[in-house]
């Protein structure tokens, strides 16, 4: 649902994505632009394009400035055909900050998104990683895992785990703002996550994992590949890995 932000947003962590390939993209963007409390709209999609036509063309660095516009133009006047940029890829609205952003289409963002990767692991190594589901216990270390995940583009399916809020002690290693004490960890590194990369998965346990819990952890609504344990109860880092074998 759309939250107008009247006082402090402290709930709401997941954006809306609108991916404007669908019948009723439009309308919806319509709507969404009648309903939400936007403050900033952020449109950079033909940068991002023309990045991404650079980024396979690895001659144009070296191409003058005036050949590399010629071609550049070309370039996104025929991605554009016969449709305005808007109606391009998506639009993501954040309601915790009020952000309209657009963003080009999911395939050509996660191509983007990992394109220096290249030189670390190849395209099908990268493949494998986006699939690869990652859980993270424990978001004050841990969030760091999960944060260099988003980062890196090494895994577009997350999960987060930990029932404690941020205090002002714990901003040495949250990357956190100061206004953001009080408010529950999970849900902080969720919403950077998804600012990241609006088409990542995240599932969000806003508790501590337990006995009565871990099992969905693992297993629910996706199962998990890899943990990064960063938790403190000694009895739970021992069921994690009892659970993990």
């Amino acid at each position: 649902s759309i939250v107008s932000r009247t006082a402090r947003d402290t709930e709401t962590w997941q954006p809306i994505l609108i991916e404007m390939n669908g019948e009723e993209s439009e309308h919806a963007l319509s709507d969404l632009l009648d309903r939400a409390h936007i403050t900033n709209v952020v449109d950079n999609y033909d940068e991002q394009f023309a990045e991404l036509i650079v980024s396979r063309r690895p001659g144009l660095y070296q191409s003058s400035y005036e050949d590399k516009v010629r071609i550049l133009e070309g370039e996104l006047a025929a991605h554009h055909d016969a449709t305005h940029s808007w109606q391009k890829g998506s639009w993501v609205y954040y309601p915790w900050n009020g952000m309209l952003m657009h963003i080009v289409s999911r395939d050509l963002f996660l191509e983007l998104r990992s394109t220096r990767n290249r030189s670390l692991i190849t395209g099908e190594e990268q493949m494998i990683l986006e699939k690869f589901n990652v859980g993270c216990a424990g978001m004050s270390v841990g969030s760091n895992g999960a944060l260099v995940l988003g980062l890196s583009g090494y895994s577009q399916h997350i999960k987060l785990a930990d029932g404690a809020v941020i205090s002002g002690s714990n901003l040495n290693r949250v990357l956190a703002n100061a206004s953001d004490v009080g408010l529950s960890k999970s849900l902080i590194i969720a919403r950077k996550l998804y600012e990241m990369n609006p088409y990542t998965t995240i599932h969000r346990i806003g508790s501590d994992i337990t006995t009565e819990n871990i099992d969905q952890f693992f297993d629910a609504p996706w199962p998990l590949h890899a943990i990064i344990d960063e938790i403190d109860d000694l009895k739970v880092k021992i069921l994690l890995r009892i659970h993990a074998r």
